[in-house]
Order: C-alpha cells, then sequence, then structure tokens
C-alpha cells in the first residue's frame, strides 16, 4: 500500500473544459445513462465501487478460497505469456522469412 501512498494522499486539480464541452454536446436522452458531472465526487466514494465491476474481486459473489484465486491469477500470467511468446516467435519468424527471400 506504499506504492498508493502520492495517489491517495495527494490533491489532484484538472481542467474540467473537455468535459464541459462534452457535456454541451451530448443529447438529452444520454444524459441520464452518462453523466459528467464529477464537481462532489471523491476517491473514497470511487474506492468503494470498484469492486462491483469484477466479481472476481466481489468476495459476496466469489466464494473462491484465497490460494484458488492466486491459482487463477497465475494461469491468467502463464496464458498471457504464453501468448505473448508465440506471438514473438511467429514475429521472428516472420522477420527471417522476409530477409532469407530478400537477400538468398
Amino acid at each position: 500500500m506504499s506504492c498508493l501512498k502520492f495517489f491517495m494522499f495527494t490533491s489532484f486539480e484538472y481542467e474540467r473544459k473537455n468535459f464541459e464541452y462534452l457535456g454541451t454536446l451530448i443529447q438529452p436522452e444520454d444524459r441520464k445513462d452518462l453523466s459528467l458531472d464529477f464537481s462532489d465526487v471523491t476517491l473514497s466514494e470511487k474506492s468503494l465501487s470498484v469492486p462491483e465491476g469484477s466479481p472476481f474481486y466481489d468476495w459476496k459473489k466469489d466464494r473462491k478460497s484465497q490460494s484458488e484465486r492466486q491459482r487463477i491469477a497465475q494461469n491468467r500470467h502463464r496464458l498471457i505469456k504464453a501468448i505473448q511468446w508465440m506471438f514473438l516467435m511467429t514475429f521472428c519468424l516472420l522477420i527471417y522469412w522476409v530477409f532469407s527471400r530478400i537477400f538468398l
């Protein structure tokens, strides 16, 4: 949690011109689904709504043990690395094929 200390205890100020302009472009019927008024939003309010976005982190819906969650996360990591490795090998083979056609 120490790496998040800067973001949790620092106040950020943003210009809202783009959001205000975007708000003028939105159709009135779409305003009920998309609100661009962030004047009263706080970090603690947003952090409480984070688990709603993913049932993997909502422990009321997902009753898996911590070790099972770690195993799932490790399997996802391995799958992503395998896909990246296969893409890299395919790209290297493509480069080899192109250079062998050009120089041989």
